[in-house]
């Protein structure tokens, strides 16, 4: 009984929701491709725009005006655009400090 109630509300709110989807135009989302070495600096991280399905594009346009920025401990690490139109971002100080964590 528990899934079939479930599975109503679920469907209504699918129904009934349809302006308001969580899902957004493909112009407004962002990927974000982001690699992390361990005792390197962040040099890494890319973000571009989504696109069609249908499309004959590859990868998505890059964004190169975003605000981003990397947390650890409750710090947070404000990156900066990396020169050119690549959408690739950076981080410019030398006090992050990426490490490998062992797990117990």
């Amino acid at each position: 009984m528990r899934k079939l109630i479930f599975f109503v509300v679920i469907a209504a709110v699918l129904v009934g929701c349809e302006e308001s989807s969580p899902l957004l135009p493909e112009a407004e989302q962002v990927v974000v491709q982001a690699y992390l070495y361990a005792n390197e600096p962040v040099t890494d991280i890319q973000l571009t725009t989504t696109y069609a399905i249908t499309s004959d594009d590859t990868i998505g346009a890059p964004i190169n005006d975003a605000v981003v920025a990397l947390e650890k401990n409750g710090k947070i690490y404000p990156l900066v655009s990396t020169p050119g139109d690549s959408g690739y971002y950076h981080y410019a100080g030398n006090d992050l400090e990426v490490k490998i964590c062992g797990f117990v």
